[in-house]
């Protein structure tokens, strides 16, 4: 009786220290839940827009171009109407339009129903991205790792919207967690569907599919690795396919309603961005010296570091242990493509910092895939490692005290570096690194004589070039910004808080290359990089006002200005009656009101007014103008003789350029048909 009473009580015991098991790896879990949950899952029906974040405008316009199609749909049958030229975007982005008409189809007609299957998919990537971390390192490193990162201030703007860029890097994470912590055949085939889906909303499918073969060479071989990426390709093939094809018998009822086929009628949707010529070497040499340009510096803040500076650091580290032990690694192809991605965005002309938010997500994974070849790479433990780690951190922060002095001390007149600065809409006139090669060689410098110094008797030849190109190529990176700093206060900026952001910024990046470089074991110890990530966040927020408004304007108690204002024009228009204007697609996305978006046309609104007056004449038709975005107004002037406007009301909104308030007109158009050029 004793014994059973005995292996009863055993097996009592055995049960709770499994359960307590359970809840300290489910505690950080739900953790993290919360801390990214809340921030966004709060402001789901709040207007859109940070000020601090958000590169053109208080909300987030883009929302009505990738999602009216789903509410043409819902409504009208149709998901896009060329007469109206809506939904303009649904040629190369008609994902977001399903995904929109999904959504409508749920839950019904709002100003936020839009943005739930976005949250939804974002929410599954973190998920993803968590599970991977905690399997290779701990819970607690994948709450402090993926918990700070989710906590950068642009990936918080974007995720509580629906955000096309966002979505894709949500996409290309699932795909890669697939594929990476799959052990079938089936992992692969779905990594290739997931991946392949990104087509229907970005073409950037075409350098995020390499991203995740990577995490397909990273998986337990099913026979050779060989077999498991033509597997990947095939699947990605097919599926590419299949989209497409989707695409086209989506709308060819529709298409054949108009009088056009489905290729006319989406060649006609699709808006086309002029891309780089890859035969321009100058001109891509322009785009790459500029990263990271105004704004992202100050959006991506010590994240470029780990954009470009680690992963080339790595893959040069990986290319010479390749050659030495003849042997390739499937992590090469990650560390080559996050900065292959980055770079193909850099040398597009016009550059908005969230198209960098895709491979943001890929932070954590080039993390973990680091710490492990980190720890493969370990050297034999060394007593002196902790004061050489100690001296270069002292080293690194007397650099940068010193270049931030030197390059405060001496300030060239604006017409010596207008040339050297760019925008998120224009390349600089001339090659960045033209005007910052003296500043980086005399800071470069002592960066390489003290790095020899503190390793003198443990530096290799070979180790020491990679650390040597990887530091040049930090410093060339955070030098990349000193024309904007230089031009700062002929741009209503503060240089100083810009010097100090760019030593910052090159502070971390030393220290990082120096645990990479130099201190293996203690880099590829998981607790040591989730406290590195918590300092780069902690860090970058004290020294940055912008990201300081960022975070006070996002955990602020979120606004619905857009939705109280829209009622009330809303309010003023009939029923059948077409708004046309650049945001009105955006307003109007929760009311059954017919827009004409004017921007593939570069904002011209005659063709769309014409183009209905023949179709339906009776139809009433009103304009929207906003009077810091204006561009139609010239438009409307040139058909004076025959179109009029008659102002209805005037609202205020924050304003498309500065978030600012600023007038918002509706006005009737009358026209004169007998007037009316053909």
């Amino acid at each position: 009786m004793s014994q059973i009473r005995h292996h009863l009580i055993e097996a009592r015991s055995s049960s709770v220290q499994r359960l307590a098991r359970h809840l300290r790896a489910c505690l950080p879990f739900l953790a993290f839940l919360l801390l990214w949950g809340i921030p966004r899952i709060g402001w789901i029906t709040c207007d859109g827009g940070v000020p601090a974040m958000w590169e053109y405008g208080y909300f987030v316009t883009d929302e009505g171009y990738y999602l009216d199609g789903g509410k043409e749909k819902l409504l009208y049958g149709d998901f896009v109407d060329l007469t109206r030229t809506e939904a303009f975007t649904y040629g190369f982005s008609p994902g977001t339009h399903w995904l929109a008409y999904l959504a409508l189809s749920c839950f019904g007609l709002s100003d936020w129903a839009f943005r739930i299957p976005f949250i939804l998919l974002g929410g599954l990537a973190w998920c993803a991205l968590y599970v991977f971390v905690a399997k290779k390192t701990s819970p607690l490193s994948a709450l402090l790792i993926c918990g700070t990162l989710s906590l950068t201030p642009m990936l918080l703007a974007y995720e509580r919207t629906a955000s096309n860029d966002a979505l894709i890097g949500a996409l290309a994470v699932l795909a890669y967690v697939a594929a990476a912590l799959g052990k079938t055949w089936r992992s692969i085939v779905l990594a290739a569907a997931i991946g392949a889906s990104i087509v229907l909303v970005k073409p950037s499918v075409f350098v995020l599919l390499p991203l995740i073969a990577a995490g397909v060479l990273s998986r337990p071989k099913l026979k050779a690795w060989y077999l498991d990426l033509a597997l990947f390709v095939l699947g990605s093939a097919g599926f590419l396919f299949l989209f497409r094809l989707g695409v086209h018998l989506s709308v060819a009822g529709e298409a054949a309603a108009q009088g056009v086929s489905a290729h006319e009628l989406i060649r006609r949707t699709t808006t086309h961005y002029p891309l780089p010529k890859l035969t321009d070497i100058a001109g891509l040499l322009k785009g790459l010296s500029a990263f990271p340009r105004t704004p992202s510096n100050t959006m991506l803040g010590p994240w470029v570091i780990g954009l470009v500076v680690l992963p080339l650091s790595l893959l040069l580290k990986g290319l010479r242990e390749a050659v030495a032990h003849r042997r390739f690694h499937p992590r090469l192809l990650l560390y080559l493509m996050i900065p292959a991605y980055v770079a193909a965005m850099s040398v597009m002309n016009t550059l908005y910092t969230h198209y960098f938010i895709p491979v943001l997500y890929f932070i954590p994974v080039l993390l973990v895939e680091a710490m492990d070849d980190l720890r493969e790479d370990a050297e034999k433990p060394d007593k002196f490692a902790p004061v050489r780690t100690v001296g270069w951190v002292l080293l690194a922060a007397g650099i940068c005290a010193i270049a931030c002095s030197l390059l405060s001390a001496h300030v060239p007149p604006p017409q010596d570096v207008q040339s050297f600065y760019s925008n998120i809409y224009n390349m600089p006139k001339q090659n960045v690194w033209f005007f910052t090669w003296k500043r980086i060689l005399v800071i470069f410098l002592p960066i390489a004589a003290g790095y020899m110094l503190i390793r003198w008797k443990v530096w290799r030849a070979q180790s020491l070039v990679v650390f040597l190109v990887s530091a040049l190529g930090c410093t060339a990176i955070c030098f990349s910004m000193l024309p904007a700093v230089y031009l700062a206060p002929y741009l209503r900026g503060e240089p100083a808080i810009g010097m100090g952001l760019v030593c910052l910024v090159l502070f971390m990046g030393l220290v990082l290359l120096y645990g990479i470089h130099a201190a293996p074991t203690l880099m590829s110890n998981h607790r040591v990089a989730s406290l590195f990530i918590v300092v780069f966040l902690v860090s970058y927020t004290l020294g940055s006002p912008n990201w300081q408004q960022a975070f006070d304007e996002l955990f602020t108690k979120g606004t619905h200005v857009q939705r109280t204002v829209v009622k009330d024009l809303a309010a003023r228009i009939p029923k059948d009656a077409v708004v046309i204007g650049e945001r009105s697609n955006q307003l109007f996305l929760a009311y059954p009101i017919k827009t004409a978006t004017t921007f593939p046309c570069n904002s011209d609104p005659i063709p769309i007014v014409k183009e209905l007056r023949k179709s339906s004449p009776d139809t009433p038709l009103f304009a929207l103008i906003d009077s810091q975005h204006a561009y139609c107004m010239q438009h409307y002037d040139k058909a004076k003789s025959w179109c009029r406007l008659v102002p209805v009301t005037q609202a205020r909104l924050p304003s498309f350029a500065t978030g600012a308030p600023s007038d918002v007109h509706l006005c009737r158009i009358i026209v004169n048909d007998a007037a009316m050029p053909d």
